[in-house]
Protein backbone atom coordinates (compact mmCIF):
# COMPACT_ATOMS: atom_id res chain seq x y z
CA UNK A 1 0.00 0.00 0.00
CA UNK A 2 1.43 3.17 -0.79
CA UNK A 3 1.66 6.17 1.98
CA UNK A 4 0.23 8.81 -0.74
CA UNK A 5 -2.99 10.67 -0.14
CA UNK A 6 -5.48 11.54 -2.50
CA UNK A 7 -3.48 14.45 -3.48
CA UNK A 8 -2.81 15.09 -6.77
CA UNK A 9 0.17 16.58 -6.55
CA UNK A 10 2.34 14.31 -5.00
CA UNK A 11 5.36 16.53 -3.93
CA UNK A 12 2.30 18.33 -1.62
CA UNK A 13 1.69 15.15 -0.63
CA UNK A 14 1.73 13.73 3.37
CA UNK A 15 3.40 11.10 4.53
CA UNK A 16 0.67 10.08 6.83
CA UNK A 17 1.04 6.67 8.34
CA UNK A 18 -1.32 3.89 5.66
CA UNK A 19 -4.50 2.84 6.61
CA UNK A 20 -5.22 -0.96 7.08
CA UNK A 21 -3.21 -2.60 4.62
CA UNK A 22 -4.97 -5.81 5.50
CA UNK A 23 -8.26 -4.77 4.28
CA UNK A 24 -7.30 -2.95 1.40
CA UNK A 25 -6.84 0.81 3.63
CA UNK A 26 -5.59 4.21 2.74
CA UNK A 27 -5.97 8.12 4.00
CA UNK A 28 -7.59 10.24 1.96
CA UNK A 29 -8.17 13.88 3.04
CA UNK A 30 -11.66 16.05 2.77
CA UNK A 31 -11.48 19.51 1.58
CA UNK A 32 -14.11 21.11 4.11
CA UNK A 33 -14.65 23.68 1.36
CA UNK A 34 -15.44 21.45 -1.25
CA UNK A 35 -17.43 18.46 0.83
CA UNK A 36 -19.49 16.90 -1.77
CA UNK A 37 -16.60 17.00 -4.66
CA UNK A 38 -14.20 15.14 -2.10
CA UNK A 39 -16.94 12.36 -1.70
CA UNK A 40 -17.69 11.87 -5.13
CA UNK A 41 -13.59 11.53 -5.40
CA UNK A 42 -13.16 9.23 -2.17
CA UNK A 43 -16.52 7.43 -4.36
CA UNK A 44 -14.47 6.82 -7.29
CA UNK A 45 -11.52 5.78 -5.39
CA UNK A 46 -13.41 3.21 -3.24
CA UNK A 47 -14.75 2.03 -6.81
CA UNK A 48 -11.36 1.55 -8.29
CA UNK A 49 -9.82 -0.11 -5.39
CA UNK A 50 -12.64 -3.16 -5.26
CA UNK A 51 -12.51 -3.48 -8.43
CA UNK A 52 -13.99 -7.15 -9.22
CA UNK A 53 -12.49 -8.35 -5.73
CA UNK A 54 -15.13 -9.42 -2.94
CA UNK A 55 -15.81 -6.16 -1.17
CA UNK A 56 -18.44 -5.84 0.98
CA UNK A 57 -18.18 -2.71 3.26
CA UNK A 58 -16.43 0.76 3.52
CA UNK A 59 -15.33 1.96 6.95
CA UNK A 60 -14.36 5.46 7.67
CA UNK A 61 -12.54 6.35 10.37
CA UNK A 62 -10.83 9.55 11.98
CA UNK A 63 -7.95 9.02 14.06
CA UNK A 64 -8.72 5.30 14.53
CA UNK A 65 -12.25 5.97 15.30
CA UNK A 66 -15.27 4.70 13.28
CA UNK A 67 -17.33 8.01 12.22
CA UNK A 68 -20.47 6.15 11.04
CA UNK A 69 -21.28 2.28 10.49
CA UNK A 70 -19.24 0.28 8.29
CA UNK A 71 -21.38 1.34 4.95
CA UNK A 72 -22.19 -1.39 1.92
CA UNK A 73 -19.64 -1.47 -0.69
CA UNK A 74 -22.03 -1.44 -3.12
CA UNK A 75 -24.29 1.56 -1.79
CA UNK A 76 -21.13 3.92 -0.88
CA UNK A 77 -19.68 4.10 -4.96
CA UNK A 78 -23.65 4.61 -5.47
CA UNK A 79 -23.07 7.77 -3.84
CA UNK A 80 -26.53 6.51 -1.47
CA UNK A 81 -24.72 7.20 1.84
CA UNK A 82 -22.99 10.56 0.95
CA UNK A 83 -25.51 12.42 1.45
CA UNK A 84 -26.45 10.72 4.70
CA UNK A 85 -22.33 11.69 5.89
CA UNK A 86 -22.76 14.63 4.82
CA UNK A 87 -25.17 15.63 6.65
CA UNK A 88 -24.15 13.66 10.09
CA UNK A 89 -21.04 12.45 11.50
CA UNK A 90 -18.69 13.70 8.51
CA UNK A 91 -20.01 17.03 8.72
CA UNK A 92 -19.07 17.49 12.08
CA UNK A 93 -15.45 15.95 11.88
CA UNK A 94 -15.02 19.00 9.13
CA UNK A 95 -16.71 21.50 11.16
CA UNK A 96 -14.74 20.66 14.29
CA UNK A 97 -11.30 20.18 12.69
CA UNK A 98 -11.81 22.35 9.32
CA UNK A 99 -8.52 22.45 6.78
CA UNK A 100 -7.79 19.06 5.26
CA UNK A 101 -9.14 16.62 7.80
CA UNK A 102 -7.44 13.30 6.36
CA UNK A 103 -9.83 10.27 6.94
CA UNK A 104 -9.18 6.63 7.12
CA UNK A 105 -10.80 4.66 4.59
CA UNK A 106 -10.67 0.98 4.91
CA UNK A 107 -12.15 -1.60 2.44
CA UNK A 108 -13.36 -4.54 4.31
CA UNK A 109 -13.29 -7.92 2.60
CA UNK A 110 -16.29 -10.41 2.05
CA UNK A 111 -13.15 -13.08 3.73
CA UNK A 112 -12.92 -10.63 6.56
CA UNK A 113 -16.66 -11.56 7.62
CA UNK A 114 -16.11 -15.11 7.02
CA UNK A 115 -13.44 -15.15 9.91
CA UNK A 116 -15.27 -13.60 11.98
CA UNK A 117 -17.80 -15.93 11.95
CA UNK A 118 -15.52 -18.47 12.49
CA UNK A 119 -13.93 -16.98 15.78
CA UNK A 120 -17.55 -16.82 16.99
CA UNK A 121 -18.90 -20.06 15.85
CA UNK A 122 -15.33 -21.39 17.50
CA UNK A 123 -16.27 -19.45 20.37
CA UNK A 124 -19.83 -21.29 20.91
CA UNK A 125 -18.43 -24.56 20.55
CA UNK A 126 -19.64 -24.84 16.81
CA UNK A 127 -16.49 -26.12 15.57
CA UNK A 128 -17.74 -27.77 12.59
CA UNK A 129 -19.14 -24.88 10.72
CA UNK A 130 -16.29 -22.63 12.40
CA UNK A 131 -14.11 -24.71 10.24
CA UNK A 132 -16.10 -24.42 7.45
CA UNK A 133 -15.91 -20.44 7.92
CA UNK A 134 -12.49 -20.12 8.35
CA UNK A 135 -11.96 -22.67 4.50
CA UNK A 136 -14.82 -20.33 2.89
CA UNK A 137 -12.99 -17.13 3.73
CA UNK A 138 -9.46 -18.90 2.51
CA UNK A 139 -11.54 -19.94 -1.10
CA UNK A 140 -12.39 -15.80 -1.06
CA UNK A 141 -9.29 -14.89 -0.39
CA UNK A 142 -6.38 -18.14 -0.64
CA UNK A 143 -3.48 -15.50 1.18
CA UNK A 144 -6.01 -14.57 4.12
CA UNK A 145 -3.40 -14.86 7.30
CA UNK A 146 -6.09 -14.78 9.70
CA UNK A 147 -8.12 -17.33 8.22
CA UNK A 148 -5.15 -19.68 7.82
CA UNK A 149 -3.58 -18.85 11.43
CA UNK A 150 -7.59 -19.33 13.17
CA UNK A 151 -8.05 -22.87 10.62
CA UNK A 152 -4.77 -23.85 12.23
CA UNK A 153 -5.41 -23.05 15.52
CA UNK A 154 -8.83 -25.15 15.61
CA UNK A 155 -7.48 -28.14 13.97
CA UNK A 156 -4.68 -28.32 16.95
CA UNK A 157 -7.53 -28.04 18.89
CA UNK A 158 -9.52 -30.86 17.38
CA UNK A 159 -6.42 -32.61 17.50
CA UNK A 160 -5.42 -33.05 13.56
CA UNK A 161 -2.22 -31.97 14.28
CA UNK A 162 -0.76 -32.38 10.53
CA UNK A 163 -3.28 -30.32 8.84
CA UNK A 164 -3.01 -27.66 11.88
CA UNK A 165 0.98 -27.59 11.48
CA UNK A 166 0.23 -26.92 7.41
CA UNK A 167 -2.47 -24.03 8.31
CA UNK A 168 -0.13 -22.92 10.63
CA UNK A 169 3.19 -22.60 8.27
CA UNK A 170 1.09 -20.76 6.05
CA UNK A 171 -0.16 -18.03 8.24
CA UNK A 172 3.52 -17.79 9.86
CA UNK A 173 4.93 -16.83 6.22
CA UNK A 174 3.40 -13.27 6.90
CA UNK A 175 5.55 -11.44 9.01
CA UNK A 176 3.79 -8.32 8.68
CA UNK A 177 0.33 -9.71 9.82
CA UNK A 178 0.07 -9.94 13.69
CA UNK A 179 -1.65 -13.70 13.20
CA UNK A 180 1.63 -14.61 10.85
CA UNK A 181 3.63 -13.74 14.33
CA UNK A 182 0.76 -15.32 16.44
CA UNK A 183 1.49 -18.61 14.21
CA UNK A 184 5.03 -18.44 14.45
CA UNK A 185 4.55 -18.37 18.19
CA UNK A 186 2.04 -21.50 18.36
CA UNK A 187 4.35 -23.35 16.03
CA UNK A 188 7.05 -23.42 17.82
CA UNK A 189 5.54 -24.53 20.82
CA UNK A 190 4.06 -27.76 18.74
CA UNK A 191 7.50 -28.11 17.46
CA UNK A 192 8.61 -28.39 20.85
CA UNK A 193 6.13 -30.69 21.88
CA UNK A 194 4.03 -28.18 24.10
CA UNK A 195 0.75 -29.19 24.76
CA UNK A 196 -1.05 -25.73 25.07
CA UNK A 197 -0.46 -22.85 22.31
Amino acid sequence: MSDETNNPNPEESTTEEPGSSENGGFKFRIDPDEIDESLRDLAEQVQKLVGSAKHSRVRLSYKGKPIAPDIPVGAFVAGEVLSLLIAGPLRLVLMNFGLGTMLEVEIIHQADDKVTEGIALFLEGNVIEAEDAYREAIRMRPDDTAAHYNLGILLRVVGRREEALSELEIAASDKTHADGEKASIALEKMNRGEDTL
